[in-house]
């Protein structure tokens, strides 16, 4: 779930994630957001929820949830 809100920042702050957003190309948002969720740790169970979203959404990841160790050799 994602909530929108309008935020003053001093103008020192804007003028660094403006400057992070062109050096990495992504929007200034972007930028925001990464510190934000880098600062702010997120409840356990919170946590689960985003990285088992991540982990469903790729490709790797196959029925029985070892698909790179059936293709692993040592």
């Amino acid at each position: 779930m994602e909530h929108q809100i309008t935020l003053d920042i001093p103008h020192a702050i804007y003028q660094r994630a403006e400057h992070l957003a062109k050096t990495q190309g992504i929007p200034i948002e972007n930028v925001l957001v990464n510190v934000l969720n880098a600062h702010l740790p997120i409840e356990d169970e919170d946590r689960l929820a985003c990285v088992t979203a991540s982990v469903e959404s790729t490709t790797w990841w196959d029925t029985e949830g070892d698909k790179e160790w059936d293709e692993w050799t040592p």
